[in-house]
């Protein structure tokens, strides 16, 4: 007997029972979205469809509805911990099956019908369903309820591609591993299939300053860093269904592709000593820093990796040598780290939009300007989606990991807006870390900047999924900014100690600081900019200089975020992330500085859970965004403007006077 509701959620809701009961209607709401009611285990089977989806016939046997309908909402009804499913089912449930399958659970087994997603706070998950017909065939998933069925062919690549690994990963595996390369050092991270964070393993490697303005890595340190950050996550093949990536953007590789050792050290994406590059490309197109901006959406600016890799071109003889006899492979850290771990040489479609070398419409190495800047196009990477095969942990990269897929790779600050689920046109995430790097949603549509700042692919989620563009402000220096003032003046003992310091004050007094060490970046692109310390008196002192680095870091981002409203880009509020937002007065001083929310994540590692989302998606246990979301249930710490109109404007006229004085003749520095 099939009963028919309509519940809280306007869908139609149908229950069928078999043997067991009367078919009695359970509650229909609770069964559905919270705990199930006592009535609910009188139903073997429960299916929710969309109003204006219901079946024909819901006075028929089992099969009508069968019959009906490919594209459902499920929830198994076996025990009080499920609430729904990842895998998709090809036959209906049986009420000897729940039986046993309650009986196991009772006992204490995992549910492996929900694929590990039992909790009992989420709503269940929207899934496509293949159901069989009286006849066997099945349905193309997403097809009106009138279509044919499917061809074969497309039923095989169905069946044996995403979910299958779905299947097999919910069923024999617990977790998803994120590695979060970064500039100072690299962590891995383990996440349950509900994204819950479960452990973190982190290593610092060193950085390398040998002349003013260079930044450097060693290559082999980052991998060996992310040996020793798997090997301590005490994880092994059998837990772990796949493995995603983030990694610090525009930092440069040069490799021999016949020996896989790197030619030079990383040159790191802060670094400025292409600056001579960048000059003499100017000198040729007349000033003009947008020379390459409609095609890639950046201008010409010492920060991008093939601006990199043509110094290297021109001032190393063996990344030289190599490139012309073909051995030279160029690539960003996810091409680095992917190439070591499993043998491809890609790079995915963020990281490649970084390269100063990518035409974002057609998404492609352009030729054109690969002549240009004097780079063959067999020595990069092979671009793919964010979403892809990236291939298998090999052996010899670490034997724990061996044979796990890597299916998830994004730069760091496209993972966070993903981690950050902005996922619609306007909703934007500003990361602070050594950097500041605020991006915007503009959807499937590209946003020529005139405001100075970068289009940019947000993401793309699989090759037949669209590609998601947006707006990014780059800011070079923030947490680095308080490392200064731990380092090199030694006004505070550790960096989270500048908190405490600043609130000896209520205000700078006049002191502000522009932290212009390496140039500024969005919205002015000054590579020539220095740094300045304005405002200074006889009263100014410990207090006043840690409120205004912090005030400092503030002042860039709202510089990022006018120029997103310039390019009619309306945020209502700023999600925040990185390690610097546990700092209450930052937070509280960003929020009275741009006029606008600012919402801290409960979760706060959202760069790891964009790469782990990503890396759901492309083993199959998500199908795309929305079951994403519908399982992020973020909550947020929200601080609110808490100054006037007028004390926000003259905090930001003092930021900009001091900001026209970093700008000079630098020529004998």
């Amino acid at each position: 007997m099939i009963t028919r509701v309509r519940n809280s959620s306007n869908c139609l809701e149908y229950l069928w029972g078999g043997s067991r009961g009367r078919g009695q209607r359970a509650s229909s709401h609770a069964s559905c979205f919270g705990k199930p009611s006592a009535d609910h285990s009188f139903f073997s089977h429960h299916v929710i469809l969309p109003i204006g989806f219901a079946p024909a016939a819901t006075s028929r046997a089992t099969h009508s509805l069968r019959k009906s309908y490919a594209d459902a909402w499920c929830c198994c009804s076996c025990c009080s911990r499920c609430r729904s499913t990842s895998r998709r089912f090809t036959r209906f449930i049986t009420s000897s099956e729940v039986d046993r399958h309650r009986s196991s659970i009772a006992a204490g087994a995992r549910c492996v019908w929900a694929s590990g997603f039992c909790d009992e706070q989420r709503a269940p998950t929207k899934i496509n369903t293949l159901m069989s017909t009286s006849s066997g065939s099945r349905r193309k998933s997403g097809s009106a309820p009138s279509s044919p069925s499917a061809p074969a062919s497309k039923r095989a690549k169905l069946d044996t591609s995403k979910n299958a690994n779905a299947r097999t990963a919910g069923k024999n595996k617990k977790y998803l591993l994120t590695i979060d390369q970064g500039t100072t050092s690299t962590r891995c991270l383990l996440f349950d299939y509900q994204f819950r964070h479960v452990r973190t393993a982190q290593e610092e490697f060193p950085q390398y300053y040998p002349k003013p303005g260079w930044v450097e890595h060693e290559p082999s340190e980052i991998l060996q860093s992310v040996r020793n950050c798997a090997t301590k996550l005490k994880v092994g093949a059998d837990e772990v269904a796949a493995i995603g990536i983030a990694n610090q953007r525009e930092t440069t590789v040069a490799w021999d592709r016949s020996t896989g050792k790197p030619l030079h050290k990383a040159i790191v994406w802060m670094d400025t000593r292409t600056h001579d590059v960048v000059k003499d490309l100017l000198q040729k197109y007349d000033q003009n820093t947008d020379h390459f901006r409609a095609k890639t959406g950046l201008p010409i600016s010492t920060y991008f990796a093939g601006i990199k890799i043509r110094w290297l071109l021109q001032n190393v003889p063996a990344v030289k040598a190599a490139h012309d006899s073909g051995r030279c492979c160029f690539g960003t850290i996810d091409s680095w780290l992917v190439y070591n771990m499993t043998g491809k040489f890609v790079t995915d479609i963020s990281n490649a939009s970084r390269y100063l070398a990518m035409d974002l419409k057609k998404r492609k190495w352009d030729a054109a300007i690969l002549k240009e800047l004097g780079i063959s196009s067999d020595s990069l990477p092979e671009i793919v989606s964010n979403v892809a095969d990236f291939g298998k942990v090999k052996e010899e990269f670490c034997a724990p990991l061996a044979g796990v897929p890597v299916t998830g790779v994004l730069g760091d600050q496209h993972a966070a807006l993903v981690g950050q689920n902005c996922f619609s046109p306007g909703e934007a995430k500003n990361t602070y870390g050594t950097g500041c790097f605020m991006i915007a949603n503009t959807g499937p549509t590209i946003v020529p900047s005139t405001k100075g700042l970068l289009t940019t692919i947000g993401y793309q989620m699989g090759v037949e999924s669209p590609t998601i563009y947006a707006l990014e402000g780059s800011v070079a220096i923030a947490g680095r900014l308080i490392q200064w003032l731990r380092d090199n003046l030694k006004i505070i003992r550790d960096a989270p100690d500048i908190e405490a310091v600043a609130k000896q004050c209520d205000s700078t007094n006049g002191v502000v600081i522009v932290p212009a060490f390496q140039g500024l970046f969005a919205p002015y692109w000054r590579d020539d900019a220095r740094a300045v310390i304005s405002g200074m008196t006889l009263q100014a002192g410990r207090p006043e200089l840690c409120r205004a680095a912090l005030e400092a870091v503030a002042l860039q981002v709202c510089d990022v975020f006018t120029a997103m409203e310039g390019d009619g880009i309306s945020v209502k509020q700023l999600r925040v992330d990185g390690g610097m937002t546990v700092n209450e007065t930052l937070m509280q001083t960003q929020a009275n500085f741009l006029g606008v929310k600012v919402q801290r994540p409960a979760m706060v590692e959202t760069t790891a859970l964009g790469a782990v989302i990503a890396a759901a998606i492309g083993v199959g246990l998500y199908r795309n965004t929305d079951e994403v979301r519908s399982v992020c249930n973020a909550s947020f710490t929200t601080f609110s403007p808490s100054v006037s109109w007028q004390e926000r404007k003259t905090a930001r006229d003092l930021w900009a006077k001091a900001v026209a004085k970093t700008v000079g003749d630098h020529s004998n520095l």
